[in-house]
Formats: C-alpha cells, sequence, structure tokens
C-alpha cells in the first residue's frame, strides 16, 4: 500500500489479500489484488466494488470468508443501532482473537463446513481458551451466516456448531482477592509527592465500594454526597468508524448495562477522608493546567482515563512497593469476600455489587476458609437461645420494649461499618 508513478503519472495501490490458493508445491499461499487510484480513497473504493460485485455475483472470482466477513462488519454490523458501543468491542474482540486466526478465515466461503469450524472451536477449546470467548465469537458468527443465508450467498454452517467446555490444566479456579497484609502495603504506600497519587483515591473506592473499574471512572463529584456513593453511569468501550472503513476506538460514559448495576454504596469515613483530600489537590491542579471537569478521575489534562494506562501505572506502583500485582477487578472480588466474611446476607451483597444473579454472589460465599466454617458453626445457637433473642423478649420471657433512642440508632446501622479496615489500618482523616 502506497504511492506509485506510472507513465508519469501518480497512482495509490492498494494491496489486499482475497483469499488462499495452493501453488504448485501444495502449499498453501494468499492470494493478493492490487487495486489503483488517483487517491487513497478511490483506490480503496474499488476495493470495495470488487467486494460488492462479488456478493452480487458478478465477479468471476470466488467469494472468501475473511473479505466477505471484513465487509459485512464494516457496513453492517458496526452500523447496527440495536448494539452498544461497548457489545460491539466485545464481539469483535473475540472475533479477532478467534475467527481471524483460523485456518479458514482466508478459505473459499464454500470451502468453510460446519466440520471445520467445529474442528477450530474444539482445538482452542483444548488450549484452554474459554468457552465464552468462543461462544461470544460464534454469536458474531451466527449473526454473519444469517445474512450469507438471506443474500443467498450459501447456506448456514452455524446451526449445528457447539461450543465446547475450555480442558483446564488444573490450577486453581478460586476467586483472586487481596490478604490484609498486601492491602495494608498498598494503603501504607501512597506517596503525595508521587505522580501515582492521584489513583490512591481510585484504589480507596475500589476497596471499599466494590465498583468496578468502568463505573468508577464515570463518577463525578456530584455523584458523592451524604456519604453515600451513587452508581448510575459507566466508562465503556466504544467504536468510531472512520471514512477508510476502518474503526476507532474511543471511551464514551454510558448507562450501565443491567438495571441492577444501578445502586446506592453507602461510605465509611476512610472513604471520604479520602475523598477530600483527592478533592483538593484536584481542584488545585485543575487551576495549575487551565481544565475544567466535574469527573472525579481524569488525566492530568482533564481528560477521561482509558483503562489500560491505568492498569499500567498501578503495575508500576505495586512492583515499586514491592505487591505482586493482581488486576483492578482484584479489589472488587476483595469486596465480596469480605461482605461474605463479615456475615452479610447474600441478598444485600448482591445489592451492594450490583449482580444481576444472586448466582454470580454466591461465588464469594463458597470461597470461604476451614476455619470461617467452622466459627460460623460455632456461632449457632439452641433454638431456645433464638428464642430469647427475638426482639420483644427477654430470656425469662420478659415483655420489654426499646426506647425511642435505641430505635434511633438501628435505624441508622450502615452496612458500610460492616467493612472493618483491614488488620492493622485504623480509620484515619489522612489517607
Amino acid at each position: 500500500m502506497g504511492w506509485i508513478e506510472k507513465d508519469g503519472t501518480r497512482y495509490f495501490r492498494f494491496t489486499k489479500t482475497v483469499g488462499r490458493t495452493l501453488n504448485k508445491n501444495g502449499v498453501e499461499v494468499p492470494v493478493k489484488k492490487e487495486f489503483y487510484g488517483r487517491t487513497r480513497k478511490e483506490a480503496e473504493q474499488k476495493y470495495h466494488d470488487y467486494v460488492s460485485k462479488a456478493t452480487a455475483g458478478l465477479s468471476t472470482d470466488r467469494l472468501y470468508f475473511g473479505i466477505l466477513s471484513e465487509e459485512w462488519i464494516s457496513s453492517f454490523f458496526m452500523h447496527d443501532p440495536n448494539l452498544k458501543g461497548s457489545t460491539k468491542a466485545q464481539y469483535l474482540a473475540n472475533w479477532n482473537r478467534i475467527i481471524k486466526s483460523a485456518p479458514f478465515y482466508n478459505y473459499p466461503l464454500d470451502s468453510v463446513k460446519p466440520k471445520t469450524i467445529q474442528s477450530h472451536y474444539n482445538n482452542l477449546a483444548a488450549q484452554g481458551v474459554p468457552g465464552d470467548s468462543i461462544r461470544l465469537a460464534n454469536l458474531l458468527m451466527k449473526r454473519f451466516y444469517k445474512y450469507v443465508e438471506v443474500e443467498s450467498l450459501g447456506r448456514n454452517v452455524t446451526a449445528s456448531l457447539v461450543i465446547p467446555k475450555a480442558q483446564h490444566t488444573g490450577e486453581s479456579q478460586d476467586i483472586v482477592v487481596w490478604d490484609d497484609d498486601e492491602i495494608l502495603k498498598i494503603f501504607n504506600g501512597f506517596d503525595k509527592a508521587d505522580s501515582r497519587f492521584r489513583f490512591k483515591l481510585l484504589i480507596v473506592i475500589a476497596y471499599y465500594t466494590g465498583c468496578r473499574i468502568g463505573e468508577i471512572l464515570g463518577l463525578t463529584y456530584d455523584d458523592i454526597s451524604d456519604n453515600t456513593l451513587s452508581v448510575s453511569k459507566q466508562l465503556s468501550r466504544d467504536f468510531e468508524l472512520l471514512d477508510d472503513g476502518t474503526t476507532k476506538t474511543v471511551y464514551k460514559i454510558n448507562t450501565p448495562k443491567t438495571r441492577n448495576s444501578i445502586r446506592l454504596i453507602p461510605l465509611n469515613e476512610n472513604v471520604t477522608a479520602a475523598l477530600n483530600e483527592h478533592k483538593a489537590w484536584h481542584f488545585e491542579e485543575q487551576l495549575k493546567n487551565h481544565y475544567k471537569s466535574d469527573y472525579i478521575f481524569t488525566t492530568a489534562s482533564g481528560k477521561l482515563y482509558d483503562p489500560t494506562n491505568i492498569r499500567t501505572a498501578l503495575n508500576r506502583y505495586y512492583k515499586k512497593i514491592g505487591v505482586e500485582a493482581k488486576t483492578i477487578h482484584a479489589y472488587r472480588h476483595t469486596f465480596g469476600t469480605n461482605l461474605c466474611r463479615q456475615g452479610v446476607p447474600i441478598q444485600t451483597a448482591s445489592k451492594l455489587m450490583g449482580h444481576e444473579s444472586i448466582s454470580t454472589t454466591a461465588r464469594y460465599y463458597v470461597n470461604v476458609s476451614l476455619p470461617e466454617k467452622a466459627a460460623a458453626i460455632a456461632a449457632l445457637r439452641s433454638p431456645e437461645e433464638n428464642c430469647a433473642q427475638k426482639v420483644g423478649r427477654k430470656s425469662g420471657n420478659e415483655e420489654f420494649s426499646l426506647d425511642s433512642e435505641q430505635i434511633k440508632k438501628l435505624e441508622t446501622v450502615e452496612i458500610s461499618s460492616l467493612l472493618a479496615p483491614p488488620l492493622g489500618i485504623e480509620p484515619r482523616t489522612n489517607l
């Protein structure tokens, strides 16, 4: 791809792989075609015209799976108004990983059989590729082949496909959490003079609220009031379609995927203290760098963060303080596990974490150590003791009542108070 000169005239040459074939030695090689134009856009248009003719059956060339699916994705799928950009991003990420790497990607369309695709899926599963990744790629395959069928370009070969389970290597599938010693080291390692201080509040919120990274990066200062955090939006990945048919990844603020993700989370004094410190520092930076933003987490120029850059910065921080790096999501897992260990009812934990199904929350309630299970059993009371503990009764069946002050205290108990700081970390105003 580039400019060439022919007969004194400059042309832009656009080369595309349109399939694969066997050479005289029986070796599979790519089939390439060149398209020329006075401008790059004209050359690319000739390529698209070639694809259109092939699709309409006006070309003597065979249709190829890769070239046709690429054209369908850019012309149809990327313009589907019923799918969010983050959903399209998820589909495409798995398509690129699962389908574009497939041997059949450059085969003629009529050479791709159900057995061809199924064998590829089975091989991936044998290598430990998660079934969800294959499933998402296959969903896009179904959409593509529906188009193939409707346009009479071939038959739908996806109906009989099955999604195999990954063959795990026996490694632990436990939820990854931070232990108390690690959290203590992370909290005590914050250095105000360090540029990575800007992520201090992010870690505090992640640990004490269990919010997803997209939810945290979508927070504005108005989302926190009266010691309560309101989750109603999130930063998510989207795509913009460029003039040349390619896509550009962008990040936008969108509503959460599910209704349960919209929730209120009480905050304890550690979070509010860290927020006040961050807010003063952030407003000072805005004045210094001449930008204004209502978002709590921004770059030094006021732009929204790319989560990848935050992960890179945090990994550098963990290395500096001598803590083995984990994903940002480990804070969310730690929050869920701590709720379980503090005896928070699973229904309450599910609401706090914004889970769509209580079965998702149940993962944390099976991730409990034997000593913790033994302590829970030891705490069980006899029927007589249970009756004695009922509100309105004493152990001798004597009536009693709660005064207004006691009732007031019960009504103001916050779930966040159940989440004690890790061992050795006391609430403090300079966190």
